[in-house]
């Protein structure tokens, strides 16, 4: 054991920095696709299953119809050929690292394209399937912290493990890939290293494990070993962001802080475990798979040079590789400045909603408030709309003025070279003296990027062009992912699914009476958190919409929000919200920040 763990920390340290790079660089380019093809194909289901939300009520229907089932076996088709180009790149990296030879991040990359060809043309599909499975089993412990803040894979796990049928379920499906992948630990070395069939690889494999337990336990130590590693490394750098934001020690910040922190840095620390996991496994079993055959000088060399009758082009390759790394960079600039619509509908916890901006730290419905939601790490600001006399769209909750300008002036009567002149800060404090009412546009071009919109238009009567004015806003700014448009008026909601249906919309409701919620026009209602009980939320989820509740700002109403499994808080106090939707309680110390890490 200790001769196969020093020969791979030698093809490590040989071939290491061109194999981090590739790995670096191919989960780059391979994952902002990937998750933009996820999130068409959802989009594109759940239209088809008539739902507007994956929900814990709805996730079964959802899953058993059609279109949802094709969706789903083309994602786990391209998520076998990414899987199975990595794995044959590392293979061929390692294998060559084997005879003292280095490989490029680029020749890796075509190593993993020409043996998928291969692979394929072989008809080796029991390999893709082999190679998912062990990818799994390597990347379980990650998988499981990604899933854990994952609605409503969450709570299928949850459910799965409170119950005595489905912890023994999951126990033996594990304990079932575990065997299968150790009786076939090196099958992907024999199908692409010594060019074999499945069905022999996996026979020679596993005769090669007959009788050595202790050697063939070797993957297992280093896969504790990385996941120790990793977790220390993560546990250490968060400690220092507890103790740096407890010495901010700034009222209502400091707990929100923490978590943002958390949510940033975890995924981060995830993906550099899952590639040391990938690298360092595929690392140790390419070393014993040739200290189990023998000598390696006894060994035949693998053919590394690619010629171009079997391989790419190198200019192709290059080409085909900026392709797709140009791509990946719109497809990321993209998801980060327009949204990505999986990310709050399934890869959130409960999203927080700032009410009428931050309307607790400066003036409502102004640019101040909005700036200051972004500040409080708010997910969403729900602002309020109107029209002028000259059909401009501006920010204000009350239709007469008197509360926030001072005036009893009707915005319908304004003009806006007129709704500019007024001051509506001096009323909150003399800090925000000289504050405007910011107009629609203005809003939205500061929060594309750095904030999701809530817009709620106000009633105007049938004659308003309001909603379409709306609607030709978000598709302007192309800010789909990022808006949604509420209003008290169902009309209204309608005519924006009559401008664009792919505008999510939402029905402000004071009070829960009848089936309102199956309405075609709504893919949300929000509604006052006192009408909200688990029946409710329930019928809701099923329907296959979204609920969000207002106005939550007392402790014991969050965490009874928190509790009946609501999809939006919307609050004047987003901090406080975050803290106790994310950590259960106020975090007042660096252990209280450091309990967030386990859940």
């Amino acid at each position: 054991m200790n001769k196969c763990l020093k020969e791979t920390f030698q093809v490590i340290r040989l071939e290491g920095g061109n194999i981090v790079l590739f790995e670096l660089i191919y989960r780059m380019i391979s994952l902002p696709i990937y998750l933009q093809l996820l999130d068409r194909a959802v989009h594109f289901s759940l239209d088809r299953a008539g739902y507007s939300y994956i929900t814990n009520e709805n996730i079964v229907d959802y899953l058993a119809k059609p279109w949802t089932f094709i969706c789903l076996a083309g994602l786990m088709a391209a998520a076998f050929i990414l899987l199975m180009i990595e794995a044959a790149g590392l293979s061929g990296a390692f294998q060559a690292a084997a005879y003292h030879r280095k490989l490029s991040a680029l020749l890796i990359f075509e190593a993993g394209l020409v043996q998928l060809k291969e692979e394929a043309e072989k008809r080796n599909w029991k390999l893709f399937l082999m190679v998912f499975i062990q990818y799994f089993l390597f990347n379980m412990f990650f998988l499981y912290r990604l899933f854990s803040h994952m609605r409503p894979v969450s709570f299928i796990m949850k459910e799965l493990f409170e119950s005595v049928p489905g912890r023994y379920g999951t126990l033996l499906f594990i304990a079932g890939c575990g065997v299968l992948c150790r009786g076939g630990i090196f099958t992907v070395q024999g199908c692409m290293i010594e060019q074999k069939s499945f069905d022999a690889s996996y026979e020679k494999s596993r005769q090669l494990v007959k009788g050595r337990l202790k050697l063939t336990a070797l993957p297992a130590a280093v896969y504790i070993g990385i996941i120790g590693t990793v977790s220390l490394l993560y546990v250490l750098v968060m400690t220092g962001a507890a103790f740096l934001v407890m010495a901010l020690q700034t009222e209502g910040v400091t707990g929100a802080l923490f978590i943002e922190a958390r949510n940033k840095v975890e995924p981060l620390f995830l993906m550099a475990g899952s590639i040391c996991m990938s690298i360092g496994i595929y690392g140790v079993t390419t070393v014993m798979y040739y200290q189990l055959n023998g000598s390696l000088d006894q060994r035949k060399h693998w053919d590394f040079s690619f010629g171009l009758q079997e391989s790419f082009k190198k200019r192709k390759l290059v080409l085909a590789l900026f392709m797709a790394g140009g791509i990946s960079v719109f497809l990321t600039y993209d998801a980060v400045r327009n949204g990505i619509g999986i990310g709050a509908d399934v890869l959130e916890e409960i999203s927080v909603t700032a009410h009428r901006g931050s309307s607790e730290r400066a003036p409502e419905n102004t640019m101040a408030a909005v700036e200051a939601a972004v500040e409080d790490m708010a997910d969403f600001v729900e602002i309020d709309v109107q029209m002028t006399a000259d059909g401009y769209i501006v920010l204000s909750h009350d239709k007469n003025l008197k509360k926030t300008a001072g005036e009893a002036l009707r915005i319908q009567n304004l003009t806006w070279e007129q709704v500019k002149q007024l001051d509506v800060g001096r009323w909150f404090s003399p800090e925000y003296e000289g504050e405007k009412i910011p107009d629609l546009p203005q809003v939205m071009d500061y929060a594309k990027g750095r904030i999701n919109l809530n817009i709620e238009i106000k009633n105007e009567g049938a004659k308003s062009s309001l909603p379409e004015k709306v609607a030709e806003l978000i598709q302007e700014f192309d800010m789909y992912e990022q808006c949604i448009v509420t209003s008290t008026s169902l009309t209204y909601l309608e005519r924006i699914k009559e401008a664009d249906p792919n505008i999510i919309t939402g029905y402000i409701i004071s009070a829960a009476f009848g089936n309102y919620y199956s309405n075609e026009a709504l893919d949300l209602i929000s509604i006052r958190s006192s009408f909200v009980n688990h029946k409710l939320v329930s019928q809701v989820h099923e329907a296959g919409k979204g609920i969000h509740v207002w106005t939550v700002n007392t402790r014991n109403e969050i965490d009874r929000m928190k509790l009946l499994g609501v999809d939006n808080v919307i609050t004047d106090k987003p901090q406080l919200a975050k803290e106790i939707i994310y950590a259960g309680d106020s975090l007042d110390s660096v252990a209280d920040c450091l309990k967030v890490l386990l859940r």
